[in-house]
């Protein structure tokens, strides 16, 4: 199989529902646990790297100075 003949396929099924006050109540009330829920599950992730011996590793310091990989444009009229 070739790259050019992958093709990615999605779908996505769902039931309408009247969008009523107590529904939209419901759903504002669902959106802060479905964060909490993110948060745990990336906090559960780390946790079972580091139990398999994954390892923390801090950014590199900064440069003292900028770094640019070209020169600045010219400015003549």
């Amino acid at each position: 199989m070739t790259e050019e003949s992958l093709t990615l396929v999605a779908t996505h099924t769902a039931r309408r529902r009247a969008l009523t006050d107590r529904r939209l109540f419901g759903e504002a009330l669902r959106i802060p646990f479905l964060t909490f829920k993110i948060i745990g599950l990336i906090h559960w992730q780390a946790l079972k790297i580091w139990l398999k011996g994954g390892r923390f590793h801090q950014s590199p310091p900064l440069p003292e100075s900028e770094v640019s990989s070209c020169p600045p444009p010219s400015h003549e009229n």
